[in-house]
């Protein structure tokens, strides 16, 4: 009976999971793989919408003069015996400095997807499919350009939609009640807690982050902790972080010296109740919030206090995270 349940029951249920934990891996590659998205013109070498995946610009207009050129060039080298149709349905690939550029051609417009590696078959298809809805919305806007590239901004959702961009972006644990934590498994609680360590201690974290944090902990592959982290994003336990946000977090907000006073106390009261029920998350939030107004206010004595009370709780909270280990 133990070969039986070893080789004809726990093998195949293995299998069927490391295959769900291969698909959740190559969401995140392709969407890390992402770094700008162009739509342009065609034969213009006008870029009409721009999309950048990380926190820098490219200069769009210098890329598009390139894109042009090469696809002039890659136009009178094509057979002369392919028909025009043919042509304007076209895809190719191209390496540039560090860059791997991947293009789609249709009738009146080029889709440019810059990428630090060459796309998978996968990334090709979202990128097909993302095209055709862009053309069967905008193809008659493309046919009648004459400047406005604003009626274009809807695209964003579309980018959003078809190339998972919050997987990229950096994240935020969301506090869920003690119902609601007590929904998840064991391994999702626990990559739960570690993502709330690391929003506590800089305000928010990289995927790369928490699984290095993850790894060092849990004896589980890496594909089952990046299928249960996938699932605690779909289950809005962490939130993506916008571009701006991060930069406004990264830049630190002034808090005006009429707000301390009643913001404090609410922080503090709420820090003191999640304490007392042990909501140790909550509390350490709570907590660390208070710092930067109470050295607005220049409370250094309440804030070395505070510190400790935050570093008792990071402790009460890593003994309960080894004691989930240790159920295992």
């Amino acid at each position: 009976m133990a070969v039986l349940y070893k080789y004809g029951y726990k093998r195949p249920k293995l299998r069927k999971a490391r295959a769900k934990w291969e698909e959740v891996n190559l969401e995140f590659y392709d969407a890390a793989n992402l770094q700008f998205l162009m739509i342009m013109l065609a034969g213009t070498g006008l870029s009409v919408y721009n999309y950048t995946f990380r926190c820098e610009e490219l200069d769009y207009q210098l890329m598009g003069g390139f894109l042009t050129a090469i696809s002039t060039f890659q136009g009178e080298l094509m057979q002369s015996g392919k028909k025009e149709e043919d042509l304007k349905k076209e895809e190719w690939e191209i390496n540039y400095h560090n860059f791997k550029i991947y293009g789609l051609n249709r009738e009146n417009t080029q889709y440019i997807l810059i990428l630090e590696k060459s796309p998978s078959e996968r990334q090709k298809r979202v990128m097909e499919d993302f095209a055709n809805q862009v053309e069967k919305k905008y193809s008659i806007a493309f046919q009648n350009f004459k400047g406005n590239t604003g009626q274009f901004k809807p695209i964003d959702d579309l980018i959003q939609k078809y190339f998972e961009t919050h997987l990229i972006l950096p994240q935020v644990s969301v506090e869920l009640p003690q119902k609601e934590l007590n929904k998840l498994n064991r391994l999702e609680r626990i990559i739960y807690n570690f993502g709330m360590s690391l929003t506590h201690v800089q305000g928010y974290f990289y995927t790369a982050n928490l699984l290095e944090s993850a790894r060092s902990m849990l004896k589980e592959e890496t594909g089952e902790i990046l299928y249960h982290y996938h699932s605690l994003i779909e289950k809005k336990c962490f939130r993506a972080m916008g571009l701006e946000e991060l930069q406004a977090c990264q830049d630190g907000s002034h808090v005006e010296p009429t707000e301390l006073g009643p913001t404090l106390q609410k922080l503090l009261q709420t820090a003191r109740n999640a304490e007392e029920r042990d909501y140790f998350s909550m509390a350490i939030e709570q907590y660390t919030k208070a710092i930067p107004i109470l050295k607005e206010m220049n409370r250094n004595d309440q804030i070395v206090e505070i510190m400790k009370k935050i570093e008792a709780l990071r402790e009460k909270q890593s003994h309960e995270i080894k004691n989930d280990l240790q159920e295992t």
